[in-house]
């Protein structure tokens, strides 16, 4: 959250000192912040700074952009016609082995969501291990990461297909070395971290999004 804040206050090309003192906040209080601030801080920035993004100020990218958008450029559509990016009504956990080896199974629709039309495909999400970030019963935008090993950026989310199976985590370094990648849930309360070799992963997608079925 600090980091982002800083990426924040680069934009505006105002100081520590200036923002803390237009937020309310103590002197000095960026400079202390370890870790995730408390709600009455962040309602304090967003009456002090209504255009920042609060989702992404707590979330980060996945939550879409610093700025608050309009609602057009919130909103997306579907169609049968092929614009945009194919979704296809199945879980990535459960049953994204059929869009991945069986290329005669058509999308439901296409989605056409301008900010994501980047993406690969779009799935349904189960589970609760990436709450509240990713929620059960979100769609995701996935964009599949060719060469993986040297693209990979730590501190990011991806949807991970190994040889045992398939998750949704953000990506760190393990303490086990080059060999193995750390997989570090957002719900840490019910859900623990892991560590896979990566000569077992087969695919990996970058995370670009999610959104509510409309």
């Amino acid at each position: 959250m600090k980091e982002r804040l800083l990426i924040f206050l680069s934009y505006l090309k105002i100081g520590q000192n200036s923002f803390e003192k237009k937020v309310g906040l103590s002197t000095g209080y960026i400079h202390k912040c370890t870790g995730n601030m408390e709600m009455k801080t962040l309602d304090l920035i967003e009456a002090a700074f209504p255009e920042l993004n609060m989702e992404w100020l707590k979330y980060g990218e996945v939550k879409g952009e610093m700025l608050k958008e309009n609602e057009e450029s919130q909103a997306y559509t579907t169609n049968q016609s092929g614009i945009g990016v194919p979704y296809f009504n199945v879980d990535f956990l459960g049953g994204f082995n059929i869009v991945e080896n069986d290329q005669t199974v058509l999308p439901e629709y296409y989605i056409n969501f301008k900010k994501y039309n980047e993406a690969t495909v779009w799935v349904n999400v189960t589970g609760h291990s990436m709450h509240p970030l990713i929620s059960h019963g979100d769609i995701i935008a996935l964009r599949r990461v060719e060469d993986w090993w040297e693209k990979i950026m730590y501190g990011e989310i991806y949807a991970i297909v190994s040889e045992d199976f398939r998750t949704i985590k953000k990506v760190r370094k393990s303490l086990k070395g080059d060999d193995y990648l750390r997989l570090i849930p957002e719900n840490i309360s019910e859900f623990d971290e892991q560590d896979v070799r990566k000569d077992s992963i087969r695919i990996v997608y970058k995370v670009l999004g999610c959104a509510k079925i409309m």
